[in-house]
């Protein structure tokens, strides 16, 4: 306890250099163990690894300030993250006793010789828990260049009248460098006795610290102060002028906490009489009188609302309308007379909001008005107001509204009035324009006020095509089965696309899900009168409904027919799908028949049932799907049914170029089921669905699969030993190659040539091959052509893969000789081929017409999907062969070398 007293003394009087002589090389291991525990993980941690470097004393602080970073300890911010945690822990309350340990050992570090960065970060450390003690300690630094803006800081943070007289001597001894900083410090204590020292510095040439002595006037409040303020020179900028307005109104906000309101009043009249282009300091004056209120407050918003500035307009009826009492009511309802249309708009609004229905007079008297925005602002206040009361108004601008008019008053009613005002609006209906008859008979449908139905189905007979569509739309909400009748003669005769899909749906509801009576009527009609009929017959969807339009569907009469399978597509069940089966194969038209399977797709896709069901069903009508939209919702469907059938017929599509992707990700979805079983079959259809799937994340699930269930199909075999020419022989014959060259095995790799000079030719598998994925290793000298042939024949037609990187040659083209020559060009892959390097290629072929696919090194350089057009000529399966080029100057000696060749087929 000694040693602890005896070491806060030694802090006390500054003493540094006798205190670290006291201070063994354990306590500063402690301190540096504790310190490589921060930043803490929270706040909790925080407090306790602060608490622990607290209870090492004084000396502990006065070590942990030696090893922050910038005293030759390196970068490492552990320490200041540990300062930062004992200031923050001992400035909570009830922690006086550390608080004043920390600050006093914090003082001596500030007076030993520490850098100036480590001094500034102490200096920030002291704000967050300074007391009085601090000020004698942090002075001196309130006029040294770099630290006089923390030690500022501290004591403004501090605040008093203690600290304030410091920073005003500072101020009388201090450098141009430190007097801004002074300055804005003592600004922030809003203390009228810094006039005095700050006055003289408001009319400094040095434009910095004049807006700083100002600013910090302005803060004051101080009636002497206004005057310095008010004094802006004439050659001031555009800027500094809207500072200096700004300034007033800050000096304005004080005056008023400061009891000077009169003055404040003064100053924010003048502001808002002077003007200007920018509204924002006007709305900050009016918006400053509003708070200081008195008499002439309601004056000063009348005269701000004539302002051409929208927001300050704006902002003097938002004030208005949250001041209370009738006279303000009065004042503005008398203001109206002098307004303009716009403002009226406004004035109005903000009347609605203030909720004093002592404007209700002005509003049903603007209603009147001739200007439309007028008259909608007093529709939307009155309602506001008055509710239903209001009614009598909203159907004079009712009688009187064009179509936008009467679509915003039909919102207006939709909020704010009663079923019995609706009642009201639907007896009026036949005195209403047809824009508001549209507008009121929506408004009907929507609220569902079925009492009003027949108002509503009197609009079906109007002359005007808008009402009566309106109403026949309404009735679909509105009808019940009384209505029944009414609506089926209306839609009997009808011609009109938008009407007959209005009747269509409000016969649908009217029915009650009964099909009895529409069938009746049906059954009497004509075959052209009952199209109209179908629709709502396939909505109902029963057994009756089938039979009926299942009848018509195998009518004599065309458009009758056609409707009929139109509505059998829409049918709502599965029961419809033997019917539309029948069409899709039957002798009906093109028309029908594509109709028949698209309503077949939807239907059992929509439903699908039971998966054995539901691949029967597929299956039954996939000869019928021949478009790619009909393929690929066929094979979505498919996709669901997790058995080995769907996965063959699926797999029969894989062949399909134009849906074979598809295909590929229907077949990945079938197997994903754990309980699917797998046979030879099975890994067949995968191994082809594997090399037609463009989807990444699938073919990796696909090649999982089989890498569980049939590594073998993943697996290549040589097509070369490394050793001698098994398995391959020379093609003879081949028209403008001569002998077919010269092939060899040298150190394990085959190399072919021109033999004699000038002549070429082909090295082919005697094995024969369709589909399958090759891979190699090609180099080719400079300059040389080459190439590798697919499912060669024995008259040479194949298709070759282009190995020729001359200038002007291809990689991976695809060229068919004796047959047509290019049929895909490739000469961008050229320059990827590596000159007298090892080169990687990967070949695969694949159906028919052919997919050839091709990769160098990796890259995928060749994706050619074969027509029947352009494959025609070249056999489905042949060799394999390796070419040297005929011709060519300077080709005699250069050689195509191949070698680790290997194989997976893909059957």
């Amino acid at each position: 306890m000694r040693y602890r007293s005896l070491c806060i003394g030694l802090l006390i009087t500054g003493s540094a250099a006798q205190l670290t002589a006291q201070i063994g090389t354990g306590m500063e291991q402690q301190v540096r163990t504790l310190v490589s525990r921060w930043p803490a993980e929270d706040g909790t941690r925080m407090q306790a690894q602060a608490d622990s470097l607290i209870g090492l004393g004084p000396e502990a602080i006065a070590i942990l300030c030696r090893i922050l970073p910038g005293t030759g300890e390196g970068g490492d911010p552990a320490p200041q993250y540990a300062l930062h945690g004992v200031v923050h822990t001992v400035s909570l309350p009830g922690r006086e006793k550390e608080r004043r340990l920390v600050t006093d050992a914090l003082l001596t570090c500030l007076a030993s010789d520490c850098s100036v960065p480590v001094k500034a970060f102490i200096l920030r450390q002291l704000r967050l828990c300074a007391t009085e003690r601090v000020i004698r300690g942090v002075r001196p630094f309130l006029t040294h260049p770099l630290l006089c803006d923390p030690a500022s800081q501290v004591l403004a943070t501090l605040g008093g009248p203690s600290a304030m007289d410091a920073l005003i001597a500072a101020l009388n001894r201090s450098g141009a460098d430190c007097t801004v900083t002074l300055i804005r410090a003592l600004g922030g204590f809003h203390d009228p006795d810094i006039f005095k020292p700050l006055a003289p510095f408001a009319s400094s040439s040095d434009t910095d610290v004049r807006e700083a002595a100002l600013d910090a006037l302005a803060a004051t409040g101080y009636p002497p102060a206004y005057d310095l303020l008010k004094k802006i020179p004439v050659t001031a900028s555009r800027s500094e002028l809207t500072d200096a307005v700004f300034r007033l109104l800050t000096f304005a906000e004080r005056a008023v906490d400061q009891g000077y309101s009169p003055l404040a009043e003064t100053i924010c009249r003048d502001i808002l009489a002077a003007g200007s282009d920018d509204a924002s300091p006007q709305c900050a004056a009016l918006s400053l009188l509003v708070r200081i209120g008195g008499p002439s407050v309601q004056s000063d918003l009348l005269a701000a609302a004539d302002s051409p500035h929208r927001d300050l307009q704006a902002a003097a009826l938002n004030h208005a309308e949250r001041l209370a009492g009738s006279a303000v009511t009065a004042r503005w309802i008398e203001k109206m007379g002098s307004a303009d249309p716009s403002l009226q708009v406004r004035i109005i609004t903000m009347l609605g909001r203030r909720g004093d229905r002592t404007a209700l007079p002005l509003l049903i008297q603007s209603v009147q008005s001739a200007d439309a925005g007028v008259r909608l602002a007093a529709a939307t206040a009155g309602a506001r107001l008055a509710g239903d009361d209001f009614l009598p108004e909203l159907l004079h601008l009712f009688k009187h509204a064009d179509s936008s008019q009467a679509a915003y008053l039909k919102t207006l009613i939709l909020s704010a009035f009663s079923p019995e005002a609706f009642s009201e609006l639907a007896s009026a209906l036949p005195l209403l324009p047809p824009p508001s008859q549209v507008a009121v008979i929506q408004a009907l449908g929507v609220r569902r006020l079925y009492e009003e139905t027949a108002a509503v189905y009197a609009g079906t007979a109007s002359d005007v095509p808008e009402v009566r569509l309106a109403a026949m739309r309404a009735l679909s909400r509105l009808a019940d089965t009384g209505y029944s009748e009414r609506i089926i003669s209306l839609l009997r005769y009808n011609e009109s696309p938008d009407e007959i899909a209005a009747l269509q749906e409000a016969l649908v509801m009217s029915s009650g899900g009964s099909s009895n009576g529409i069938l009746a009527a049906v059954a009497s009609m004509s075959e052209d009168e009952r199209i109209n009929f179908l629709p709502v017959l396939a909505r109902l969807g029963d057994e009756a409904c089938l039979a009926a339009v299942t009848r018509d569907a195998r009518s004599g009469n065309l458009p009758l027919r056609r409707a009929a399978v139109r509505a059998l597509a829409a049918w709502p069940s599965p029961a419809a799908l033997p019917v539309l089966s029948a069409i899709a194969y039957g002798n009906s038209g093109t028309e029908e028949k594509e109709a028949a399977v698209d309503g077949f797709l939807r239907i059992a896709s929509a439903d699908p049932g039971e998966p054995e069901t539901l691949f029967s069903r597929l299956a039954a009508i996939a000869p019928c799907c021949t478009t790619e939209a009909r393929k690929k919702i066929l094979l979505k469907t498919f996709a669901e049914v997790h058995s080995s059938a769907a996965l063959d017929l699926v797999g029969s599509y894989l062949e399909d170029p134009v849906v074979a992707a598809e295909a590929a990700v229907a077949a990945a979805r079938i197997v994903s089921t754990d309980a699917f079983p797998v046979t030879d079959t099975v890994t067949a259809v995968m191994l082809r669905a594997l090399y037609r799937c463009r989807d990444p994340y699938v073919h990796e699930q696909i090649a999982a699969f089989l890498e569980a269930h049939a590594p073998s199909r993943l697996a290549y075999r040589p097509l070369f030993n490394g050793e001698d020419l098994s398995g391959w022989k020379r093609h003879e014959h081949l028209p403008g190659h001569g002998l077919a060259g010269r092939w060899f095995v040298e150190e394990g790799v085959i190399v072919g040539m021109q033999d004699p000079p000038g002549q070429g030719g082909f090295l082919v598998t005697e094995e024969a091959f369709r589909d399958f994925d090759l891979r190699m290793e090609v180099k080719i000298d400079w300059p040389f052509d080459s190439g590798v042939f697919l499912r060669v024949g024995p008259d040479g037609k194949s298709h070759q893969v282009t190995l020729d990187y001359r200038e002007g040659g291809e990689i991976g083209g695809i060229y068919l000789p004796w047959v047509r020559g290019f049929v895909h060009h490739n000469s961008d892959a050229a320059s990827l081929f590596a000159r007298a390097e090892w080169n990687s290629l990967r070949i695969v072929c694949l159906g028919e017409p052919a997919l050839i696919r091709v990769w160098l090194n990796g890259q995928l350089i060749t994706d050619f999907q074969h027509t029947p057009e352009s494959t025609a000529g070249v056999p489905a399966e042949g060799g394999i062969a390796l070419q040297v080029h005929p011709g060519g100057e300077g080709f005699e000696n250069s050689r195509a070398m191949f070698w680790n060749i290997t194989i997976r087929e893909i059957r």
